[in-house]
């Protein structure tokens, strides 16, 4: 009986070793092409590094600068990553050559699953279309009001809801994070589709939360993105998917209202805007998911508007000694 399991054991051993060389051997040339960056394991790639106790994302990356340099590999289960971590060389890739090296990628998981659902859009668009419509979006920005007064109206009003709030506390501690979140919401939303929402509003609650909820995971580095057996198990993605469900029922509301209420001479807002560049010559590339594909943009742009306030806030409150110059009234 022994005898069979070590000679089991035997093939099994040599199997695997033939698997791990026939491996090396076929991803070895393609590696020669790529920065230096530690060596991948079969399978895992260098994804065990970022599971290893204390780990941290962010200092694995600054280890991995201070041994291969400023541009390097890294890979997770059978896609290679490359960091470029310097100003310059960023610079370089992404401005001076940015129509080579600035396309979104197609070959993530979840990615894929956002595009099915809502569209591309701006975030996820390429080549001529994304130019397209990061212009119509930038005209809509300067159009109602981004630095111009009626943004800063719009801004102030929302700034007074917070401090109400604050105010019925009576002096007692406040988690500010989800009236900014609110407040920054109603202030894109403004651009957006024309309005804002009341903070006790259970739509826009349930919106936020799910939001807040979703925004916890970092989708990019969702293993069902390199491992696709994972897929089959992982409950993130699903937990992303059922937020732009959400998202994509609230904002159909606001867009069919826009449909019906459409006047071409009265241009309200984003979505007034798309709908009339869709009856434009330069509009051939806008077919109407661009709106809905804000189900997407919107949850990353209230998040990340709201967590910046949340750093800039206890920093400015730590330090009141410091003087800031007045603003200009002009």
């Amino acid at each position: 009986m022994l005898d069979i399991l070590l000679e089991n054991s035997t093939t099994l051993l040599i199997f695997l070793a033939t698997i791990l060389l026939v491996w090396y051997v076929i991803t070895l040339p393609s590696m020669r092409n790529m920065p230096p960056g530690p060596f991948p394991l079969p399978v895992l790639g260098n994804f065990l590094m970022l599971r290893m106790p204390g780990a941290n994302f962010v200092d694995v990356l600054g280890s991995l600068k201070k041994k291969y340099g400023k541009i390097f590999t890294f890979k997770i289960g059978s896609k290679p990553l490359i960091y470029i971590n310097d100003l310059k060389l960023l610079q370089e890739a992404f401005v001076k050559r940015g129509d080579v090296m600035s396309s979104r990628p197609r070959n993530f998981h979840i990615l894929s699953k956002i595009e099915e659902k809502a569209g591309v859009g701006v975030s996820l668009s390429n080549g001529l279309p994304w130019k397209e419509l990061r212009r119509v979006s930038l005209t809509a920005m300067r159009d109602f009001g981004v630095g111009k007064k009626s943004l800063e109206e719009k801004v102030l009003e929302e700034v007074n809801a917070v401090l109400d709030i604050i105010g019925q506390q009576d002096g007692q501690p406040v988690v500010m994070k989800p009236w900014l979140m609110k407040a920054t919401s109603n202030v894109i939303s403004s651009v957006m589709f024309g309005s804002r929402f009341d903070f006790d509003d259970p739509k826009f609650n349930l919106l936020l939360q799910r939001i807040n909820e979703a925004t916890k995971v970092n989708f990019l580095f969702l293993p069902a993105n390199f491992f696709p057996l994972v897929r089959y198990f992982s409950k993130s993605d699903s937990e992303i998917i059922r937020t732009l469900e959400i998202t994509s029922a609230y904002i159909k509301e606001l867009v069919a209202d826009h449909h019906d209420t459409f006047d071409p001479d009265n241009i309200r807002d984003f979505v007034d805007l798309v709908l009339k560049m869709r009856n434009t010559p330069t509009g051939r590339n806008f077919n109407g998911e661009e709106i809905h594909a804000s189900k997407f943009f919107l949850p990353c742009l209230f998040f990340s508007t709201s967590s910046l306030l949340l750093l800039v806030i206890p920093a400015f409150g730590s330090h009141s000694e410091v003087d800031l110059p007045p603003l200009s009234k002009s």
